[in-house]
């Protein structure tokens, strides 16, 4: 039986076109010992997630490992692929079941550990008040958005697109449908300003948007997403409340205590419908960056069904 299903799977393979490569990656059937190493093809997500799941929980089991750990890390793993599904090619499994790898189309090799996931996602909303003190972002290593939106600035900018956000040409970048999702969403958000006096009024208000920025997050070594292209800051001509935490701890030491009320609101249209666009708004976050918006929608599924 297991023969025959992947027989079927390599029939499919072979059936399959990808614009970046048409090499069909080799499945390893071999006789399961701790040493093993299995490359597991992810063609189309549902069919196949059952085996990337078996894997997981056979060298979870063969290490002595908790079954939490491995829910936990294929849950992970399995949105990943479900969000960036044109761009994996495979997964590649080791007797060390935290030893996983996301193969790419592109041809690179990106590690994905336990650890990595806070990488990739996070809390959203985050809880106000629980944040409660002043440190720095903790370093994280986005190799794998170097390998979707450009791992240089010349790769980013040949990414780049020019679109139209509320009547001014930014540029945003192209991979991953993300200019394409920008502009859906302020599209969406025109079109309700044309029976919504209070958003017609917000988009009259703004008085700059800033896109792609090559540079890091302020005050650390964590590269920010408007250099890859895929955030959006926007300020007004009249803000009412305390904008950035940053910023706002020149002011109010214990910045963190700050009452959402006392803080800048985005309309809660617009934010749904960024949201629904794949965006997650930095009003949210436990360090408040109530301007900014950025395209992870990863982190969108991952809290709608929070494992």
């Amino acid at each position: 039986m297991f023969h025959i299903v992947w027989s079927i799977l390599f029939l499919s393979l072979s059936m399959v076109s990808c614009s970046q490569s048409a090499e069909v990656l080799p499945f390893k059937s071999v006789v399961h010992t701790i040493d093993d190493t299995v490359v597991i093809p992810v063609i189309t997500f549902s069919p196949y997630s059952n085996f990337l799941k078996d894997h997981f929980y056979y060298f979870h089991k063969k290490a002595g490992y908790e079954y939490y750990k491995t829910i936990s890390l294929y849950n992970s793993l399995s949105l990943l692929i479900q969000t960036y599904r044109i761009y994996i090619k495979a997964v590649e499994l080791h007797s060390d079941p935290f030893e996983v790898y996301i193969l790419l189309y592109s041809g690179d090799r990106v590690f994905f550990s336990d650890s990595d996931r806070s990488s990739f996602f996070y809390t959203y909303p985050s809880t106000q008040g629980v944040y409660r003190h002043n440190s720095r972002i903790r370093p994280k290593s986005f190799v794998f958005y170097d390998c979707i939106y450009g791992k240089s600035r010349a790769e980013v900018e040949a990414n780049l697109k020019k679109i139209s956000i509320f009547n001014r040409r930014l540029n945003f970048n192209r991979q991953n449908n993300a200019a394409a999702n920008m502009e859906n969403a302020v599209n969406q958000i025109v079109e309700v300003a044309k029976q919504d006096k209070e958003i017609a009024g917000w988009i009259k208000s703004i008085r700059t948007a800033y896109t792609y920025t090559p540079r890091n997050i302020a005050e650390t070594e964590v590269k920010s997403m408007h250099s890859y292209g895929i955030a959006l800051d926007i300020r007004f001509y009249r803000e009412k409340g305390y904008v950035y935490w940053l910023w706002s701890s020149t002011f109010v030491p214990e910045w963190w205590d700050i009452p959402m009320e006392k803080r800048y609101r985005m309309p809660e249209k617009v934010v749904s419908i960024f949201e629904s666009n794949g965006f997650v708004w930095g009003g949210k976050w436990r360090k408040f960056d109530t301007m900014h918006f950025e395209y992870r929608p990863e982190i969108i599924l991952w809290n709608k069904v929070r494992f």
